[in-house]
Formats: C-alpha cells, sequence, structure tokens
C-alpha cells in the first residue's frame, strides 16, 4: 500500500504523523504499548490521549503525548531504548537514522548534540511510534507534499528565533525538502516531524491515483486563517500514462533498403518505437505505412527525417493524449566479464512484470564467444 501525506495547509508534527496512521486504521494499541514499555526503561510517566477533535469544521484525529513525568533523552538514551525494544531489524534502523538526522542539525546549529525543546521522551514514541504503525499497515512507498513551515518568530530556550527553526531548517535544507511559509505567527513544521518525513518519504509527483481511505491529523491548536490539519490518503496508483506522437507517411516508391536504414536513424534520433505496415494503395499498388511513436517535442525533427530520406510528399500527425506504461530500471550484471543491461518493468505496486537482457549485449556476447542466444538468454535469467 501507498501513503500520501499532505502537509500543505498547515505543516506536519510527530503527532499529527501518529495521528494520521491512526486514522487510517493503525493499532492505537501499538502507541500505548510503546509508552508503557518506553517508561519502564527510562523511568517516565506519561499518556497517550487519542480522540477525535474539530478545526474549521473538519472532525480530526488529534494524539497527545502527556507528560507526567519527563526524562531528558540524548543520543545514549534513544540508543538503549531501541535496542533494548522487540522492534523488527527494519524498524530498528529507520529510527536511529531519524534520530541522527535530527543529531546532525543540532550539530550544525548549535555545535553540539543537547536536544533542547525535542529532548522529551515524546520525540521517542513519536519516532518509533511512527514507524511501528506504518509497519502496521503494511504501507511500503510514503510520497509528500511541500511542507507548510508558518513564519515570523517563536519562543525558545534560546530567546526568539524565526520560524522556520533553525533545526528544522536545517533538516529541510539537507533532505531538499520542498516547502513555503505563508501562515504567521505559528510553528507549523516541527523538527521531529520533518525529521520523519525526511527519512521515509519520496517528494515527487505521484502521477493517477486511487484512494483507498483517508484521515485527517489535527494540531494541537486552532489557527485563524485554516483548519489546523494534515491529510493522508492510503492509495493505489494506476498505471503510469504520458502524452505521445504518432507519425506517419504511405510510401510506394521506397527500397527496403532504404526502410531498413531508417530504423537504424529514427531511434538514435528519438523514436520511441517505429514499424511497418504493408498495404495496397492507389491504383492497387503495393505500398508501406511507416508509423513511428514519439514525444511530441521530437515531432519535427522526425518529420524532418521522413521528409529527407523517403522523399514523401505529406506526414501524419495524431496527438496521442495518453499511453500507459510500466516503470523500468536498467540494472547491468556481468556475464563471461561482459557487461550486459537488463530492463526490468514493474507495475504500480512495485510488482516485476517482465525481465528482458538488452538484444545487442546479448548479440555481442554471442558472437564473441560462440554461444547460442537462446542458451545466453537463459544463462543471463538464471543470473538475474
Amino acid at each position: 500500500m501507498n501513503l500520501y501525506i499532505d502537509a500543505s495547509l498547515s505543516g506536519i508534527s510527530g503527532d499529527m504523523l501518529l495521528a494520521l496512521l491512526i486514522g487510517l486504521g493503525g493499532d492505537e494499541t501499538l502507541l500505548k504499548d510503546l509508552s508503557h514499555d518506553v517508561s519502564k526503561l527510562l523511568g517516565s510517566e506519561q499518556e497517550i490521549i487519542i480522540r477525535d477533535v474539530e478545526r474549521k469544521g473538519i472532525i480530526a484525529k488529534n494524539v497527545g503525548i502527556k507528560i507526567k513525568k519527563d526524562v531528558k533523552i540524548d543520543k545514549n538514551k534513544f540508543e538503549y531504548v531501541i535496542n533494548s525494544l522487540d522492534l523488527k531489524d527494519e524498524i530498528r534502523i529507520r529510527a536511529k537514522k531519524i534520530f541522527e538526522t535530527i543529531l546532525n542539525a543540532e550539530r550544525k546549529i548549535h555545535g553540539h548534540e543537547n536536544l533542547h525543546e525535542i529532548a522529551s521522551v515524546d520525540t521517542i514514541i513519536d519516532i518509533i511510534g511512527f514507524l511501528l504503525l506504518l509497519d502496521d499497515l503494511k504501507i511500503e512507498n510514503v510520497f509528500c507534499s511541500i511542507i507548510e513551515t508558518g513564519k515570523g518568530k517563536i519562543k525558545t530556550s534560546h530567546g526568539y528565533i524565526f520560524i522556520p527553526a533553525p533545526i528544522t531548517l536545517e533538516i529541510l535544507k539537507t533532505y531538499k525538502i520542498p516547502f513555503k511559509s505563508e501562515i504567521e505567527g505559528y510553528e507549523l513544521a516541527t523538527p521531529t516531524g520533518v525529521a520523519i518525513i525526511a527519512n521515509v518519504s519520496k517528494f515527487e509527483n505521484i502521477g493517477e491515483i486511487v484512494a483507498e481511505n483517508v484521515s485527517y491529523a489535527a494540531g494541537s491548536y486552532d489557527l485563524e486563517e485554516v483548519p489546523n490539519i494534515a491529510r493522508g490518503i492510503l492509495f493505489t496508483k494506476k498505471f503510469k500514462k504520458e502524452y505521445i506522437s504518432i507519425i506517419e507517411t504511405n510510401l510506394d516508391d521506397v527500397s527496403g533498403e532504404i526502410i531498413g536504414y531508417l530504423f537504424e536513424k529514427l531511434y538514435k534520433e528519438g523514436a520511441l518505437d517505429f514499424h511497418v505496415i504493408q498495404c495496397l494503395g492507389k491504383k492497387s499498388r503495393p505500398c508501406f505505412i511507416l508509423r513511428v511513436i514519439t514525444n511530441p517535442s521530437n515531432e519535427d525533427r522526425i518529420c524532418n527525417i521522413l521528409f529527407k530520406e523517403t522523399g514523401t510528399l505529406g506526414i501524419r500527425i495524431f496527438k496521442c493524449e495518453k499511453r500507459a506504461i510500466l516503470d523500468r530500471e536498467i540494472k547491468e550484471i556481468e556475464i563471461f566479464g561482459e557487461k550486459v543491461r537488463i530492463k526490468i518493468s514493474r507495475d504500480f505496486h512495485g510488482n516485476v512484470i517482465n525481465v528482458k537482457p538488452e538484444y545487442s549485449d546479448m548479440k555481442n556476447i554471442s558472437e564473441k564467444y560462440n554461444i547460442p542466444l537462446k542458451d545466453l538468454y537463459n544463462i543471463i535469467l538464471k543470473r538475474i
């Protein structure tokens, strides 16, 4: 399953991330059990409060961590908790990376690792709790919108500082996270929330999706301008689609050699695909339909080649609104010391649909080592 976090309206924080996943069906007992275990390990006392609240007419989930007896945390205490809890290795590794993100920002801004405002036990619960709920919901891919940070000034242990806070801004900068600052007078993106997002999310266009479930998470206070909420969407992806042009012309006086040459030339000039259809033309003469598929930006270049190489007097161009395509990646392997490119195609769930070795690479190896192409193909598939 995939998750899209919309933090563009009024930012994101650690407790809002917990609320999003609880609202999407995450098991809230995981948070309460985590709080209990952390208390036993550190001697702290806190209560997890989960409720529905209203923000500007929208009902949203709110997660509060009420601290009754706090314990100031540092790197050693965090690692002690992480290593003592019964966690999956992946969760343990990701939690350490998130915490290290915060520490690195502290070192850069303050020259040390003292955690000031976020040196509270709720930081541990935010980080580990989010990863536990993510695993509980079986979410494999997380995407995030641009983040609203707020603007103005906020009072801290260092006195008044700018919004976004220096630690938050350092994380945003380090991880190239897109953000905006439109709402005056509030810190809407917290260091913990941004550190979590930085380590689990992709910031890219998710394309067309089908929403399976939606939740709203509420921040701790009301804003004047907009509801203080973030939105989470569980979704499945549709196939990726792209715009293409189909270019074709009829030829009744061109030799097979020229058509064969066109194959090579058009592919070098950016044609996505090219094929020839035999047919009967005017006066019942045999002819060919040459059809080229290309990106719209490449239309003029392809047309120019067809005019020059074939002598055709007219070319038809069809605007194809969309074509569905699979996600693709190229992987290289070595066979007999030679590199072979492998094209791997996946569906929108990330499942492998097709694995295909590059023909030209196989052809070169087949000829060099005198191995039948079909045998080489089977050898390569066993190595992938």
